[in-house]
């Protein structure tokens, strides 16, 4: 019976995602309150991608409110500022916890998640982080739940697709020496020696702003293609130097998620894009009509491209809707998270996700190329981890 009700449930969810009404949610008449926290960076540096993760974040629950909330009651957006440290994120999670919010969207960073891991596992409230950090997943998580697909999950669908795909004989690694670069090269190079791949591999600090040394290293030493797993500042002048280089005419590029994040896309050149690979976890140029839907809504709301790290955001927001849909009390912490627990199968506009024993939630990736004539990405293979 419950899994007949969870059924119905998440069609209601996405038949409503998809229809995206116009409905006047001052007309409708709630039963009570959910407080939600969302915690991302609105200041500093990276504020660009939280004010896209709460935009898209806020077009979802404002569309959930407008059809009657969720078993009655109206959502509240409580949003707090983590900025680009872990000082901040550790305030804002006080604040949230402070302001009794019922769940947490958010922190972002995988160094913020684990600086107020403690502090959210203390207080039972069900957080869906958008870290990705390889050493995340784990089965003492309580309240902690990962929204976005592993680092391991992308680095090994990247490796792969570059042993069967790509047709390389010899590979250059270029990583980022903190634990998203350092893990995903523990993936990747364990994978090409198993497939007998023979690979360069050298590290950087994504504060480093010359990297031609490196990437003419790659190309003394015969190498046809380029794993680049770094931070987007660090990703975007690694792609001009390609382009000053020439080498995109030589050398097939695979590289992390960040490639074509906000970041980076208003920081180059599109047509430096052009030949390069990279793994991500939504595409929104997939051919499913709720997807359409949600990109055309997104973009005509805010006037920017939905890009990945957006609709990922979106995702983990029709996730907590789900989960408070099934509660037997939305407006306790525990049954949510219990809820959480018992996501199986659960199709959104942006992926679908069920939870393992480790409160993974997403395992899906998709190859993307860019096509700059276009002006846009397009989809090469979908690899579920």
């Amino acid at each position: 019976m419950k899994k007949v009700i969870a059924i119905v449930l998440t069609l209601a969810l996405l038949m409503m995602g998809a229809a995206f009404a116009e409905t006047d949610a001052g007309d409708v008449e709630y039963v009570g309150e959910i407080n939600v926290g969302t915690a991302f960076m609105l200041t500093g540096t990276y504020a660009s991608v939280g004010v896209r993760a709460e935009n898209a974040i806020k077009m979802v629950i404002d569309e959930v409110n407008a059809n009657g909330g969720v078993q009655g009651y109206k959502i509240n957006l409580i949003s707090q500022d983590t900025s680009g440290d872990t000082d901040t994120a550790i305030n804002a999670i006080n604040l949230l916890v402070e302001d009794d919010v019922v769940a947490i969207l958010g922190p972002h960073f995988s160094s913020q998640v684990y600086a107020v891991r403690d502090i959210i596992e203390e207080a039972g409230i069900p957080t869906i982080v958008g870290g990705t950090n390889f050493e995340l997943p784990s089965e003492d998580n309580h309240a902690l739940f990962l929204g976005r697909t592993n680092d391991l999950i992308q680095a090994a669908a990247a490796a792969n697709y570059v042993v069967q795909s790509m047709d390389a004989s010899k590979v250059g690694i270029m990583y980022c020496s903190d634990d998203f670069g350092t893990g995903a090269y523990q993936v990747i190079s364990e994978i090409f020696e198993e497939n007998g791949l023979e690979y360069e591999a050298e590290v950087h600090n994504t504060t480093d702003t010359d990297y031609y040394s490196t990437l003419l290293k790659m190309q003394d030493a015969g190498c046809d293609t380029v794993v680049v797993w770094t931070q987007g500042d660090a990703m975007a002048i690694i792609v001009r130097q390609i382009n000053e280089l020439g080498l995109a005419d030589s050398i097939n590029f695979m590289t992390s998620p960040g490639l074509f994040d906000s970041i980076v896309m208003n920081a180059v050149d599109h047509a430096w894009l052009d030949g390069l690979f990279a793994v991500q976890e939504f595409f929104s140029g997939i051919d499913d009509p709720d997807t359409q839907a949600f990109v055309t809504k997104y973009e005509e709301m805010y006037n920017e491209n939905l890009d990945f790290l957006t609709g990922a955001y979106a995702g983990i927001a029709y996730v907590l809707v789900d989960a408070l849909e099934r509660a037997e009390d939305p407006t306790d912490s525990a049954s949510v998270i219990e809820a959480l627990e018992a996501t199986q199968d659960l199709k959104t506009p942006i992926s679908t996700y069920t939870c393992d024993e480790m409160h993974r939630l997403n395992f899906s990736v998709s190859i993307c190329g860019f096509d700059s004539e276009a002006d846009s990405l397009y989809f090469v293979e979908q690899i579920e981890g």
